[in-house]
């Protein structure tokens, strides 16, 4: 319905007389025209502060120009609207028809597709990138909350109706790789770690995947074992492994291939996440590719040489400390292959999305200022920072550590509560907040849990459907008239609005907040209210169908299951 009245707005002010001031283009953007829900209903059931955003175009007393837009209006009679009121200091509050707001019910059961109407009116083809992590081990539930958010971005972005790429930034080089490789070597020769000054990867999958490995690559390291365990240094070992290891490149290659396959990609598909691309670091270095956009940085003067070392202007934008982009031994830093990847980006697409850890926060204005500086537009760069998400069992936190082997594995979350809580839980607070995933809750069948209460409530709905005969299906509005129905008749109203802001904004949590907040509506309507009768009441029938339409397409939305039977 708001967006009914945004059009009604639009259409008339495109017309009036003072439309020698308002340029229709400005007038046409997505989000120019705001209409939202009131919070009382005494002021109606929708606003808009159309008047107070053009009284300063047009220099008038949004007071006027609000009365000049509610007299305009209501000389077109939509049938739709009761009544129009201008309030301080110049919103304009609109009352909904009850014959107009129940219709509702009619509309959504008639929709083929109830998210047509969010499609944007300007298509873009839109690079996302998420979840990343180093392929060092099996995913934990510290990942799940950016690969959740990731998956549900971009079902709303392809929603939306954008061309949506998604990809998988894998770092297969550089310290972590190695340790990881060394972490591998040591546990297939049966060796204990000769140094102290590197913690090296520990759990049982390190052991798995050496023994994947011991056929092809046990004679060779068992040649060098007695080399490798002089050394009492991380750096001296790793010297020692290159140089006594021939294939000790390929090995590094294998064991991230095995991390991949075996663990992150079963991972992924446990909970229905596809990317569209896998995109390896070390493709950056292949065609020199980073060293073309390192001379493009030192072109324009905004890097030098000190120490050895290349680095980058960061101060210049307001670091603290200029950053560098090759060390003095001649290897390249993350930043350097990450500004190359993001223009590789920026070239190809005309907005890209990352999804990032929160402790990224202070890394986001150094890569953005970098490639600013080599004249990439960096308003076509999103980057969403999520916050950590802590385990809870029983009221006690739990490890979520890849290095020291005591982490819970998203794939034992999954196998415990189910791919379906795990969709839903991730995405319940806004990204910027600390989420606590309480396990108990995600398994308790009650009222606590939402996801378990919306699944009911389509259930039940689909009971009631089973009893009657859908081709009796009529609809008369005078036949719900108990204020439980206006209610949910005021919820469905607003499921256009919510969804809409909630696509616009990329903000999930706004629609699971909604669905929780229908599914209570309807389980109080549904334990007050006998639906089915003697005589069976078909508008409510009605309801209840409309009703259990929005819950579903909510649900896929999330890729949560809509059972028909609990």
């Amino acid at each position: 319905m708001n967006i009914e009245i945004k059009n009604i707005i639009e259409a008339y002010l495109l017309e009036a007389t003072f439309n020698e001031d308002i340029n229709p283009i400005e007038i046409s953007k997505e989000g120019y025209i705001e209409v939202q829900k009131t919070t009382n209903e005494l002021h109606g059931d929708y606003y808009s502060n159309i008047a107070m955003k053009l009284s300063k175009i047009l220099k008038k007393n949004p007071m006027d120009i609000g009365k000049h837009i509610r007299k305009g209006l209501l000389e077109k009679k939509h049938p739709q609207i009761k009544k129009i009121e201008v309030k301080k200091p110049g919103f304009i509050n609109f009352f909904i028809e009850d014959s107009k707001r129940a219709s509702i019910v009619t509309d959504i059961i008639q929709s083929k597709n109830i998210f047509k109407k969010f499609q944007t009116k300007s298509k873009k083809n839109i690079h996302v990138e998420f979840v990343s992590a180093n392929p060092t081990g099996p995913l934990h539930v510290g990942h799940g909350r950016g690969l959740i958010f990731g998956k549900t971005l971009s079902n709303i972005l392809r929603i939306q109706g954008h061309d949506v790429f998604t990809e998988y930034y894998v770092n297969n080089i550089g310290k972590q790789i190695d340790i990881l490789s060394i972490s591998v070597i040591l546990s297939l020769v049966d060796l204990k770690k000769p140094f102290d000054d590197v913690d090296i990867y520990k759990g049982k999958y390190i052991s798995i995947v050496a023994d994947e490995l011991k056929s092809k690559y046990e004679n060779s390291l068992l040649v060098c074992k007695n080399s490798l365990s002089s050394n009492d240094t991380y750096e001296s070992f790793l010297g020692t492994l290159k140089k006594d290891f021939n294939s000790y490149l390929i090995f590094r290659d294998s064991v991230i291939d095995i991390i991949i396959n075996n663990y992150i990609k079963k991972d992924l598909d446990n909970l229905n996440v596809k990317f569209s691309n896998w995109f390896h670091e070390s493709e950056l270095i292949k065609d020199d590719f980073v060293y073309q956009i390192l001379e493009k940085i030192k072109s324009k003067d905004l890097s030098y040489i000190k120490d050895g070392a290349v680095w980058f202007k960061s101060t210049k934008y307001g670091d603290d400390k200029d950053r560098v982009l090759i060390r003095a031994n001649g290897a390249l830093t993350y930043f350097a292959t990450d500004i190359a990847y993001h223009s590789l980006k920026l070239d190809k697409y005309d907005h890209i999305i990352n999804i990032w850890g929160s402790d990224h926060h202070g890394y986001v204005p150094r890569l953005t200022n970098a490639l600013k500086g080599i004249g990439y537009d960096t308003d076509k760069i999103s980057i969403h920072l999520i916050q950590f998400a802590n385990l809870y069992r029983d009221g006690k936190k739990m490890s979520m550590s890849t290095r020291s082997g005591e982490f819970i594995t998203l794939k034992s979350l999954v196998d415990e509560i189910g791919s379906d809580a795990i969709n839903f839980f991730y995405i319940n607070k806004k990204i910027e907040q600390h989420l606590d995933f309480d396990i108990n809750t995600a398994l308790s069948k009650d009222k606590d849990n939402p996801v378990y209460y919306i699944q009911y409530a389509h259930a039940r709905i689909e009971k009631i459907i089973s009893k009657v005969n859908l081709r009796d299906l009529d609809f008369d509005d005078t036949k719900l008239m108990d204020p439980r129905e206006q209610d949910l008749l005021r919820l469905l109203n607003n499921y256009e609005e919510t969804f809409n802001v909630a696509m616009d904004t990329l903000q999930p949590q706004i629609i699971t907040n909604y669905l929780y907040k229908l599914s209570q509506s309807f389980h109080s309507y549904y334990a007050n209210i006998k639906i089915i009768d003697d005589e069976i009441n078909y508008s409510r029938v009605s309801l209840v169908i409309a009703i259990q339409k929005v819950l579903k397409n909510g649900l896929n939305l999330f890729d949560i299951n809509a059972p028909e039977d609990m």
